[in-house]
């Protein structure tokens, strides 16, 4: 039967290499699986890296718009710190105009401090003037009526003179 199936030392060398072939190729099966094991493994982590990348570039994005409304806000706050310096500096110079005010204000009122008190002395003068006119008048009414008497008086002599001679 070994005869008619030509199972002979040779055939049987040949077929015991192609079993050690065959088993070779059976190892390199189990490592291409361990491969494809390994290259599924790759897969899934390649997965995992894409969606973690995913949402890295998502948490960026969302960094650049806050930052983008960072700058915006740094860029209002500039504009609202120099309106505010323009606001002190226009108070700055209304202070200024103030106490320039003020200043002349409180010349002005002492100027009319000076001005009432040298009213009040020649009202007191004239109230002064105004007894002494009134003395002055007396004195002339007096010496008016005086001198009518005088006149009568001296009337009556020369009356009297020429009803002698």
């Amino acid at each position: 039967m070994l005869k008619e199936a030509d199972i002979t030392p040779a055939n049987l060398g040949r077929l015991s290499e192609n079993f050690k072939k065959f088993g070779t190729t059976v190892d390199r099966i189990s490592d291409v699986s361990e491969a494809v094991a390994a290259t599924s493994d790759y897969t899934q982590s390649t997965k995992e890296a894409t969606h973690a990348l995913a949402q890295m570039k998502d948490a960026y994005v969302s960094a650049a718009g806050s930052i983008h409304h960072l700058n915006a806000a740094a860029e209002g706050t500039k504009g609202f710190h120099e309106q505010v310096q323009v606001l002190t500096k226009n108070l700055s110079t209304l202070n200024t105009i103030y106490e320039l005010e003020l200043q002349d204000t409180n010349n002005h009122l002492k100027a009319m401090n000076q001005f009432y008190s040298n009213l009040v002395q020649a009202s007191q003068t004239m109230e002064g003037s105004v007894g002494d006119a009134k003395k002055a008048h007396d004195q002339i009414a007096l010496l008016a009526n005086n001198l009518g008497r005088l006149n009568q008086i001296y009337g009556n002599m020369l009356s009297a003179m020429q009803g002698r001679a």
